[in-house]
């Protein structure tokens, strides 16, 4: 028994509350899968339609249904009495389910190397410690011991650098092979000596040599056509071994995009000299196992949309005013020397400040304002902003003129520059120059006054060991630059702590679209965001415009009615 659909169909057997276990599981468990139910009450084809999602869920994602069915309920801000009912349904269904021992036993590995030490309060009691479990990912040892995997990753790595991929994508890919070559491993038995990056995605043999042939052009043409037939026979039999895999990592499609994404970066670089160099060359399509896991990553996408759109937007975000509220307020944060704390007599506690915490506090401050003076960048842009590479001091003009070379230096700007491997989108819309403005605050101080503080002395209370802009303040991070979650963290953590509406780097985008749309913006400021976002008005109107369905037909409304008055 592979997916829930099987196992609800026998469990519901001959049962007379059969309808409120499947309303239960579809309308409010399954949508954490990536089903959409209607609105409305369920009929027969839409159950019909609901079974046959569930014949696509394994059953193994059942061990977290309870906890996905709450996350939901949140969501949804179900009632007590729809959450107490329907958690009753899918708690029995689960409990039968794992008695009938339908579900796996817990695995012994894990994806993440977490250790954590006891803390010395802790030491003395008696009780079991905490088992972490095994590694599934081949570790930097067991990979000294492969020197011919070594060689393949190294090799894959060099391709994908000199193809254009970024140094994260190159990282990210990595681990995820080192994570599916240790689930071959450890779980499907596979012999070391066989641990090699084609089995990953397998070999499609797609082309015949001409030449064998002796001439003989019908024998070629049918051998050529059963070379794609059994390719693709292949390809049908490596994605169910993946399906596999992506169930025993998480099936979430929020997960399974990047995880999708990186197998096909993978399997490009295995049939690099395989595809057709005149057809296919730049897409792939005659690869089966290429077009297979495109599909799946299309699929992965649309569930992620489906689960991304039950919570409404109006909940998950905050009006851009707000935000430059909160901005102003992480500004003033910022310059607080003393921090003030009431004692249990009533009294107050005045005490300085440490460096490290105001430069904590400034580089807070200088995330949220690289955001907010410029319309919202991608998350990408910020971690990966450097002096001198990304981030230049001088004038363009059209050409840039650094600031050793300005016959005044007073007049100098701080520049972002990104070449087109530096952004998303950099491969359409190519070199890209903008100015970081010097926006004047309400006190009369300037944004640069508050970068040459953190360039010139706080920066480096947090012991940076890179060039980049901005750097990691966590104890276990301390030395290294922030990443993408450490930046999606500063914004909602900061944006949660002000307003009460944890917002993510993403949604500010989208926030900053409705905006213009809600004060009636032009074509030319439009079209301007959109050169500043790296992204076409198509995407603009499709994706980041979240404007209020009833404020859209304001100014129709407006423009009907004046007609009257003239």
């Amino acid at each position: 028994m592979k997916s829930v659909a099987e196992a609800l169909m026998q469990y519901i057997c001959d049962r007379t509350d059969a309808a409120q276990i499947r309303t239960a599981i579809l309308r409010y468990t399954a949508p954490s899968w990536g089903y959409s139910p209607p609105s409305y009450r369920m009929s027969a084809q839409d159950i019909a339609e609901g079974m046959e999602f569930l014949q696509t869920v394994p059953i193994a994602r059942l061990k977290d249904a309870l906890d996905e069915q709450a996350q939901l309920f949140e969501q949804l801000n179900s009632s007590d009495a729809v959450r107490t009912v329907n958690r009753s349904y899918l708690k029995g269904f689960v409990t039968w389910v794992t008695d009938q021992k339908l579900l796996n036993s817990p695995s012994i590995y894990r994806f993440r190397t977490v250790m954590k030490q006891r803390g010395a309060q802790c030491k003395d009691r008696d009780r079991p410690k905490r088992q972490h479990g095994i590694a599934i990912a081949l570790s930097e040892q067991e990979l000294s011991d492969l020197p011919h995997l070594v060689s393949e990753l190294q090799s894959l790595t060099v391709w994908m650098h000199q193809t254009g991929y970024s140094a994260g994508t190159i990282k990210t890919t990595h681990v995820l092979v080192c994570q599916l070559l240790g689930w071959f491993y450890r779980v499907k038995n596979v012999a070391v000596a066989d641990l090699h990056l084609a089995l990953c995605t397998g070999v499609n043999q797609v082309n015949v040599d001409l030449a064998s042939f002796g001439g003989n052009y019908p024998a070629y043409c049918l051998a050529q056509l059963k070379a794609i037939d059994q390719a693709k026979v292949d390809a049908a039999h490596q994605i169910q071994l993946l399906e596999e895999f992506f169930a025993f990592k998480d099936n979430k499609p929020s997960n399974l995009r990047w995880v999708l994404d990186c197998l096909v970066r993978v399997a490009k670089y295995i049939h690099r000299e395989i595809t057709d160099r005149i057809e296919y060359r730049d897409t792939y399509n005659d690869i089966p196992i290429i077009v297979q896991l495109r599909l799946h990553r299309k699929q992965a996408e649309q569930a992620y949309a489906k689960q991304s759109e039950l919570i409404p937007f109006r909940n998950k975000s905050i009006s851009w005013e707000q935000f430059i509220g909160v901005v102003e307020q992480v500004r003033l944060e910022a310059e607080m020397p003393h921090c003030c704390y009431f004692r249990q007599d009533g009294s107050i506690l005045r005490e300085r400040r440490s460096d490290t915490a105001i430069a904590h506090s400034l580089q807070t401050f200088l995330i949220l304002a690289f955001l907010a003076v410029r319309p919202p960048d991608r998350a990408r842009t910020l971690y990966e902003l450097e002096v001198g590479k990304t981030l230049l001091q001088g004038r363009y003009n059209g050409i840039f003129t650094p600031l050793n070379q300005l016959s005044d230096p007073t007049t100098a700007e701080w520049i972002l520059y990104l070449n087109a491997k530096d952004y998303k989108t950099g491969k359409a819309y190519g070199e890209f120059y903008t100015i970081i403005p010097n926006v004047e605050f309400a006190d009369g101080k300037l944004l640069y006054d508050y970068i040459d503080h953190w360039l010139k002395q706080y920066r480096a209370t947090l012991q940076p060991q890179h060039n980049r802009f901005f750097t990691a303040t966590s104890s276990k991070a301390i030395g290294k630059p922030l990443t993408s979650g450490s930046i999606r963290s500063a914004v909602q953590h900061t944006t949660y702590r002000f307003t009460g509406t944890a917002v993510t780097t993403k949604d500010l985008r989208r926030m900053y679209v409705s905006y213009l749309r809600d004060i009636g913006a032009d074509e030319a400021l439009l079209e301007s965001a959109c050169y500043e976002m790296h992204h076409s008005r198509l995407m603009q109107a499709k994706v980041y415009d979240q404007q209020n369905r009833f404020d859209k037909s304001l100014p129709v409304l407006e423009y009907n009615a004046a007609s009257f008055r003239n």
